[in-house]
């Protein structure tokens, strides 16, 4: 059955990939997930714990341990949100030049693992795993 296959091949693909990854990340003494919360608040440029959580699609308590290590390697920091309670996150400016220095890295290493994927099909890949998460996480 091609579902059985799809998990599958999935599967086959994740797990080395976030080998990969975290080996590189090793020098920033982060891991894929802490690489996550970067890329997403470099994204957003601040944002609260909460707001990464529901993207990340995990719980508050993992993202809070995640957050606190980075700003405990300088990469993040706290500032006032719209209310005293809420705490909204940015990176500080070594957090953003590490940000770019690892997007390099993962461009050239993304480049290099896409090689004969065409725009097209990358472009629908996308779509699809969108989907899919949709599926998951609507549950």
């Amino acid at each position: 059955m091609d579902e059985q296959n799809f998990f599958h091949h999935f599967l086959l693909l994740y797990r080395p990939l976030n080998n990969v990854l975290n080996k590189k990340l090793e020098e920033y003494n982060l891991f894929t997930s802490q690489w996550s919360i970067l890329f997403y608040i470099n994204k957003y440029e601040n944002i609260t714990l909460v707001e990464i959580a529901k993207h990340l699609y995990v719980e508050r308590p993992t993202i809070t341990r995640a957050v606190l290590k980075l700003e405990e390697l300088q990469y993040i920091e706290q500032i006032p949100g719209n209310n005293r309670r809420e705490k909204r996150i940015q990176l500080t400016s070594l957090g953003q030049k590490v940000y770019d220095d690892i997007r390099k890295t993962m461009d050239v290493y993304q480049h290099q693992v896409l090689t004969g994927v065409s725009e097209e099909e990358l472009k629908n890949m996308i779509q699809l795993m969108e989907t899919i998460r949709l599926n998951i996480v609507e549950e």
